[in-house]
């Protein structure tokens, strides 16, 4: 038999296995011997890289199947396919693996486009709605996923990427796809408007937006009266407006934060948090229509109510 050639690019399609998996699989290997065939194209591996390492390592015998494809594309589409189908990986591996066979046939389709002597094809931002729905329905997620592994792949820092990998309380596609949106555009939630906003868009220390704020346009005695004040006055205060506000609100002031201030950040995470389940249960209903799926989405929410008790024992 001819040496086995490793391709790194072929092997990197592979998702590792955990330390648990590598070192099971290698009991088995060792005690029943490789059972199951290496796969080869060309001579280059394509499947049972763990295998044959092991094999190599014990000196254990085993057989290889060689596969025939017209291109290293065709190759790279049976691998992610192969593993996609065979093994229970974390929906962003099963992303990231549907995002490289797109790689993989738009280039095969642009190399047959060119042969056959028609225009080159014209990149896009997205694939087109069918075929990003086809990859999502192949690797078993919403096509809005997909775009969300797109998102991390091409934005997270190497830690985020290891852990959405792994998968895990934390570390699912939606929680890593927020986590980076907040650390690229920290947000927060108006107790006023209600609306999701940059923070840059508050003043430090207020609950409220900027615009609500400046909007209160009435000012009231004790006893609650509005106070009416004459026009030079209202002129006065219109010419000087910018300069007062300025002045008042300076960001670069030292700002006590109260009580009150603590209220308002903990009203618009609730409410942020009630809003936000509301919409997703609400568009995703079909989902529910599944007893097995309540339970399952009961028990999620059943962690943040975890949560919260826990940050209210540490108040007593």
């Amino acid at each position: 038999m001819p040496p086995i050639k490793i391709d790194k690019e072929f092997q990197s399609l592979i998702p590792p296995l955990s330390q648990e998996e590598y070192k099971q699989l290698e009991a088995n290997v060792v005690t029943d011997g490789c059972r199951d065939a290496l796969v080869t194209w060309q001579g280059t591996l394509i499947d049972g890289h763990n295998r044959f390492k092991i094999c190599t390592e014990h000196s254990i015998p085993f057989n290889c199947i060689e596969k025939e494809f017209d291109s290293r594309d065709d190759a790279i589409v049976w691998i992610c396919k192969n593993q996609i189908g065979r093994r229970n990986i974390e929906k962003y591996v099963r992303g990231e693996l549907v995002l490289r066979m797109e790689s993989a046939i738009k280039a095969k389709a642009k190399e047959k486009q060119k042969e056959s002597g028609g225009a080159v094809v014209q990149k896009s931002a997205k694939p087109p709605i069918k075929t990003r729905d086809e990859l999502a329905k192949l690797a078993g997620v919403s096509h809005d996923t997909i775009d969300r592994v797109k998102f991390i792949s091409e934005k997270a820092t190497p830690d985020q990427l290891d852990r959405a990998r792994k998968g895990g309380t934390g570390n699912t596609v939606n929680a890593i796809y927020q986590e980076i949106r907040q650390e690229e555009t920290p947000t927060k939630v108006c107790k006023e408007c209600h609306k999701e906003l940059p923070l840059t868009d508050f003043y430090e220390g207020k609950g409220v937006c900027k615009s609500c704020f400046n909007h209160r346009k009435k000012v009231t005695d004790a006893k609650g009266e509005t106070i009416k004040s004459n026009p030079e006055a209202n002129r006065l205060a219109q010419m000087y407006s910018d300069e007062i506000e300025r002045d008042l609100y300076d960001t670069k002031k030292e700002v006590e934060y109260t009580t009150d201030d603590l209220l308002d950040e903990l009203h618009s995470l609730t409410d942020y948090f009630s809003r936000n389940t509301k919409n997703c249960l609400a568009i995703h209903s079909t989902l529910l229509s599944k007893p097995e799926n309540k339970q399952k989405i009961i028990a999620a929410l059943s962690e943040a109510e975890a949560a919260i008790q826990k940050t209210k024992e540490l108040l007593l």
